[in-house]
């Protein structure tokens, strides 16, 4: 499965109401392969029945919350409800699918049993309700006011304080670092401008040198000069 594919399904995953737990196929343990069958075939029977149940406490919530709605007159308060209420309305429409898993489950170890063939399987051990809207944001204003306690506490102010002095400290002893460098470059630039030798500053111009005489050039000339002299 590719990297957008798992994104996807941790998305579809967070917009369902109920955590679900699964079992895998474990050939490693100790206890016989058809023994866990039988156990998990059991557990599948008790999902069933909870699936049912969790229906109808789930109405039941929704009711309540119907009348929570009515008598809320805070308006965060009745956002909150309506949150919970749609949120539990989700859930009510999720369960059948959940049942109708449960129940794949079990056609799958009848089959295993039945043919006392090992076959791979994947079975539901187990499902609950997520929090509701409104008790995830209780969860998460006692949390902020938890970190915001921390945060005022004396300790944490006088550690603010000494690191804010020590920054500014070390903020005085960096811009004192870059002037002092600053000072010292210009002090070796004009070193080498009055020496003459910044190259860097100003490039100069490559040197011509004569070029020297060799034996023959000059024996060369000498020959030419009295060759002419004897014409003349």
């Amino acid at each position: 499965m590719s990297d957008n594919q798992d994104t996807e399904q941790e998305k579809n995953d967070d917009k369902k109401a109920f955590k679900t737990r699964n079992e895998l196929q474990n050939r490693t343990e100790s206890r016989p392969y058809f023994e866990k069958i039988r156990k998990l075939k059991e557990n599948s029977q008790r999902l069933k029945q909870k699936a049912d149940n969790e229906m109808k406490r789930v109405r039941e919530m929704m009711k309540r919350k119907k009348e929570e709605l009515k008598a809320a007159k805070n308006k965060t308060d009745k956002k909150l409800i309506q949150a919970d209420y749609h949120f539990l309305r989700g859930a009510l429409r999720e369960l059948p699918s959940l049942k109708f898993k449960i129940t794949g489950d079990i056609t799958k170890m009848n089959l295993i049993l039945a043919t006392k063939i090992k076959m791979p399987y994947r079975v539901m051990v187990d499902f609950e309700l997520k929090p509701l809207p409104s008790q995830r944001q209780k969860n998460k204003d006692r949390d902020q006011d938890k970190d915001k306690g921390k945060k005022n506490s004396p300790n944490d102010k006088n550690n603010d304080k000494a690191n804010g002095q020590n920054s500014k400290k070390n903020n005085r002893n960096q811009a004192n670092s870059q002037k002092e460098n600053r000072q010292k470059l210009r002090q070796d630039i004009l070193a080498l401008s009055l020496q003459g030798i910044n190259r860097n500053l100003t490039p100069t111009a490559p040197q011509k040198r004569p070029v020297q005489q060799t034996n023959i050039n000059y024996n060369n000339r000498l020959l030419q000069n009295l060759f002419n002299n004897g014409r003349m």
